[in-house]
């Protein structure tokens, strides 16, 4: 999407400055999507960046980062990995609820 402007620019006679101030709100975006936002840990639901996702739908990431909790949603493939960011008393008490969600989960099948 940063590249494709570009082409069209030079055929539309676009004045430069709109393609450079396109890459740049673009390049903006990308780094607020990469950002951990907020989230709330519910029985049923994990609330994160705006959404709702079933607790079915996830599942905890094998090699976990040091100052996240990174979880997976099942059938995104590379877009899966949903990382959880805060202070470190907020991460623990939600690795926590997360594990005993989890964990009466593995009881109940």
């Amino acid at each position: 999407m940063m590249s494709l402007p570009w082409a069209l620019i030079s055929l539309s006679k676009t004045p430069i400055i709109y393609g450079i101030i396109w890459d740049c709100l673009l390049a903006f975006h990308i780094i607020y999507l990469l950002v951990p936002k907020r989230y709330a840990v519910t029985s049923t639901h994990l609330f994160a960046d705006g959404q709702r996702y079933e607790w079915s739908r996830l599942k905890l990431a094998k090699k976990q980062p040091k100052r996240r909790i990174m979880l997976l949603r099942k059938g995104w493939g590379i877009f899966g990995p949903l990382p959880l960011g805060g202070n470190y008393h907020d991460l623990d008490l939600a690795k926590h609820a997360i594990a005993r969600f989890y964990q009466n989960d593995d009881s109940s099948e």
